[in-house]
């Protein structure tokens, strides 16, 4: 009889932990549900785009019970950038002068108050600047030529903006090339040649409303032929 008293109340202590772990369990998950629902920490913008030299500007918000303790850091591990500034509350705003490509990557910010810790991202990528383009020529410049020799002559950016296609053309004496003259990314080719195509040639360079132009000229006999002004 006392054997089985003993068991039954070992059984009904067994039953009685389970059940307190489990109260216990389900107390501590809605705690850290609430934490999670009341502490959150937002960076804006999300995603920052400014050419080389810029000042940039991220904003960490951290929204919950105070006082924050708020850290600004690399997700790659590297030290901020020596010109790097972070300012004090509400906004805990990082800001970067003169950005370098260096710089770009992805920066957290990581918060803590009496409820736990929290962090979110931000990522900067630091772009070629808005440069005018300028192209040039290839030497030789100045051909001096023989009827029915070709010709050729090359044309490139040398400066540009990457974001943005450019676009070159080729004219002779402010006027239309040759017919008979082939022009393709930059690279003017004329067969055959003869008195007509005698003359100043000036390539073109076009981005965004902004224009550069080189010039070039063929000449027979190392005198000139044509009756283009200079």
């Amino acid at each position: 009889m006392f054997q089985e008293q003993l068991e039954k109340d070992i059984f009904i202590t067994k039953v009685d932990i389970r059940q307190a772990i489990a109260d216990l369990t389900a107390i501590e998950t809605s705690f850290q549900t609430n934490i999670t629902k009341e502490f959150e920490v937002d960076v804006s913008p999300e995603i920052v785009r400014e050419p080389l030299g810029s000042t940039i500007r991220f904003l960490c918000t951290p929204r919950g019970r105070g006082p924050f303790n708020v850290v600004w850091s690399r997700l790659d591990g590297q030290a901020l950038p020596s010109r790097a500034t972070i300012g004090t509350g509400p906004g805990y705003e990082l800001t970067i002068l003169d950005v370098d490509y260096t710089d770009a990557g992805r920066y957290v910010c990581s918060v803590t108050n009496p409820d736990g810790s929290n962090r979110d991202t931000g990522t900067l990528f630091v772009e070629r600047p808005d440069l005018p383009i300028k192209v040039r020529i290839q030497e030789p410049t100045r051909l001096v030529k023989r009827q029915g020799d070709q010709a050729e002559f090359i044309c490139e950016a040398i400066q540009f903006n990457s974001a943005a296609n450019y676009v070159l053309t080729w004219r002779k004496d402010g006027g239309q090339l040759p017919s008979k003259a082939v022009e393709q990314s930059g690279v003017l080719y004329i067969p055959d040649l003869d008195q007509n195509d005698l003359g100043r040639y000036t390539c073109t360079g076009s981005q965004r409303g902004r224009i550069d132009s080189a010039t070039a000229e063929i000449m027979f006999g190392g005198r000139h032929n044509y009756s283009s002004p200079l």
